[in-house]
């Protein structure tokens, strides 16, 4: 009788204490199929945040750029030579040119290059460059500005 019992209790799986690999495998599979779905988007958004926040930083240097060139040009010493220095200007070096115009720079940033008319102090591009991102930042003739990804 009691050999009938055990018998009776392994078929019916009720002393089992754990998964069985067909049930490792299927939850497997589900979260396999759930991480394929949802990896992509996440990196989506990520690369869209960072794109946001180089436009932002892009902004913030153009406009520490425009008081460099609105100050040199008061004081009557905006060159073409002010122009170059800002060139492949490190904006996370504390002794940058623009350090006194930004709060802090983001570290690895670079303004790439600036375009702008000497006679009038008008900054009209530059270009951004941070780890992940290039921007380019056109400052139109009404003074509004186009911000666009640059390759």
């Amino acid at each position: 009788m009691k050999n009938e019992m055990q018998e009776k209790k392994q078929n019916t799986g009720e002393d089992r204490k754990g998964f069985t690999l067909i049930e490792l495998i299927a939850v497997l599979g589900i979260l396999s199929v759930l991480m394929a779905v949802a990896v992509p988007s996440v990196l989506g958004y990520i690369k869209s945040a960072r794109r946001m926040a180089a436009y932002t930083d892009a902004q913030i240097t153009a406009d520490a750029v425009q008081q460099y060139l609105d100050e040199q040009r008061e004081e009557g010493k905006l060159t073409i030579g002010d122009l170059h220095k800002l060139m492949n200007l490190d904006l996370g070096d504390p002794g940058n040119e623009l350090a006194e115009y930004m709060s802090a720079g983001k570290k690895g940033a670079l303004l790439v290059s600036v375009d702008a008319d000497v006679k009038t102090g008008q900054l009209e591009k530059l270009i951004y460059q941070d780890k992940w991102v290039k921007v380019r930042l056109t400052v139109e003739a009404d003074g509004t500005r186009k911000v666009e990804e640059y390759e």
